[in-house]
């Protein structure tokens, strides 16, 4: 299917047309009417995007998948109390730890992976199927920031000579890591680590003076901040953006850190397996077609994420245009489930908040 035609068929889908064919917004079964069952976050994949391209699979198989949309992470988290789906949209570090927790099996043999991403799946295997990564990007307000600032600490400048809350960020977890990546260094995420390399320290002042002078707002939604321009610029995952409009807002990779090289850390999201040995064939069915067409590419486009493999067609939107580069250029790092900076990010984001509250 063009990508043309499948953007219509969101619009469509969108406006409900399938929705009663397709949707169920309470918990289902798994393996009810001999379908598979998925469970996602909205704030992962859009739900008319999902919709649109679990239609097309009916459309195409005359197979259904039955997907539960959750508002964001924390809700879904909670419906595993009550089951679990067959699919389940998420990133690699969760199916990594739900892996740990109880390995998860693969439904069968699926046409190979990109290479580039292949070393960062050797835990889960088959088992887990990425179609995109999601990225930090900088959103920002064109008529009153006209270019991207060069550098992390340019950014941090700007904001701090402001004197006013222009600049947000859904996490200054992801600042710190673009810049540590591209000096060369790794971030740990532990203080008494991270804080013996020189471009630690200089981001985290220049972040304490940005905060000190005024010039860092918190708000709970970053990027819909600059978009009604109650902000100029906001540090947000790229999914934050799917659906951004041409002229809401200009996007661009996260600057480096002065004297470093443009780096982009990426994180892998993708459908994990948590079905049984009956269910395996129809999953294998759908992980297949999504690998051997354009729907994997597409999804990951709508979606907000930077597509494993090129699309087919041109792209529709600017910031399609930015993943697609992001995705044909070299400046990916795809973060490592295992690395120390996925195993403390948490801890880290709550620390370096709790630090800047009490510099307001």
């Amino acid at each position: 299917m063009k990508r043309r035609g499948y953007a219509v068929l969101i619009g469509a889908v969108a406006a409900g047309l399938l929705c009663l064919a397709l949707y169920h917004y309470t918990p289902v079964s798994r393996g009810e009417h001999g379908s598979l069952t998925l469970w996602y976050a909205e704030q992962d994949c859009p739900r008319p995007v999902m919709e649109a391209l679990l239609a097309d699979y009916r459309t195409q198989t005359q197979c259904l998948v039955i997907a539960e949309a959750f508002p964001d992470e924390t809700a879904l988290g909670e419906a595993f109390e009550d089951g679990r789906p067959d699919l389940l949209l998420c990133s690699h570090v969760r199916a990594c730890d739900l892996d740990r927790r109880g390995p998860l099996k693969s439904p069968g043999q699926l046409p190979p992976l990109p290479a580039r991403v292949e070393p960062y799946l050797p835990e889960t295997g088959g088992c887990y199927w990425p179609v995109g990564s999601r990225v930090p990007l900088l959103v920002y307000d064109a008529e009153k920031l006209p270019e991207p600032p060069e550098s992390l600490e340019a950014l941090l400048r700007f904001a701090e000579e402001a004197g006013k809350p222009v600049l947000a960020a859904d996490s200054w977890a992801e600042l710190l890591q673009t810049g540590m990546l591209s000096r060369g260094k790794e971030l740990h995420g532990e203080a008494e680590r991270d804080r013996t390399e020189k471009v630690y320290q200089e981001l985290t002042g220049a972040l304490a003076a940005a905060v000190y002078a005024g010039g860092v707002g918190e708000t709970e939604n970053p990027a819909l901040c600059v978009r009604q321009g109650k902000l100029v610029c906001a540090l947000v995952p790229s999914t934050a953006l799917a659906g951004l409009a041409e002229g809401d807002a200009a996007a661009a990779p996260l600057p480096p850190s002065e004297g470093g090289e443009p780096v982009c850390s990426a994180e892998l999201l993708g459908f994990a397996f948590l079905g049984d040995e009956e269910i395996a064939g129809e999953a294998k069915d759908f992980l297949t077609w999504l690998a051997i067409g354009n729907q994997s590419a597409v999804l990951a486009l709508h979606a907000g994420l930077v597509p494993l493999t090129a699309p087919e067609g041109e792209t529709e939107t600017a910031l399609e245009e930015l993943l697609c580069k992001l995705s044909a250029g070299d400046s990916l790092r795809f973060l490592d489930a295992d690395s120390d900076y996925c195993k403390n990010r948490s801890a880290l984001e709550d620390h370096l908040r709790q630090g800047l509250d009490l510099l307001t």
